[in-house]
């Protein structure tokens, strides 16, 4: 089996990512953390039969060959998946923008940017690889985008984000949903 999986208690970022790391591998199956953050809630019901995510409790007993890791290189925020794996994971392969944290994963195929949002750095790889998506997945990742850069008003925002924002609406992101599901996350002072 090959998977791609997020941290623990997924959020709208991380399920971003995902999304868009099947087109890059499109033979891995994306399993759901038993936890989605409150801010993802909403998005995650509306989409839930389009994610097609498998349960982490479907990897029990598994034999897992592949594993792609999305949002983080800690391994805390990933053990639920590693408890239930029957085996020991060889071939890793993570995309994380946290460029300053360090890689629990020593023989890890590690990719990583400085930009504000996990879901940019996939994007990008889309983008190189001129490859269309749905519009639902262009709407799940734009609101990746936007939660993770504060509505690109965060001092990680990079020229890359606005560039893979732009290839999403390209592709029909609907940014009418996008601001509902990020109703929940604005402050009084946005």
């Amino acid at each position: 089996m090959k998977i791609i999986v997020g941290h623990t208690n997924l959020d709208l970022d991380c399920i971003g990512s995902m999304v868009l790391a099947r087109y890059i591998f499109p033979d891995h199956k994306p399993v759901m953390s038993r936890l989605v953050h409150p801010s993802a809630k909403n998005l995650y019901n509306l989409y839930h039969y389009h994610l097609d995510f498998i349960s982490s409790s479907d990897l029990k007993g598994e034999n897992v060959e592949r594993m792609v890791i999305v949002d983080t290189r800690s391994f805390s925020r990933v053990k639920e998946y590693f408890d239930l794996i029957e085996n020991e994971v060889k071939d890793i392969e993570i995309y994380d923008h946290h460029a300053s944290e360090s890689s629990d994963f020593e023989n890890a195929v590690v990719h990583e940017g400085n930009c504000g949002s996990n879901t940019t750095m996939i994007g990008m790889e889309l983008i190189a690889r001129r490859l269309s998506i749905s519009h639902k997945d262009a709407t799940i990742a734009l609101t990746g985008i936007y939660a993770d850069t504060g509505g690109f008003v965060h001092d990680t925002v990079c020229e890359d984000d606005f560039r893979v924002a732009s290839y999403l609406l390209k592709n029909g992101a609907e940014i009418k949903l996008v601001n509902n599901f990020l109703k929940s996350l604005k402050e009084k002072y946005q």
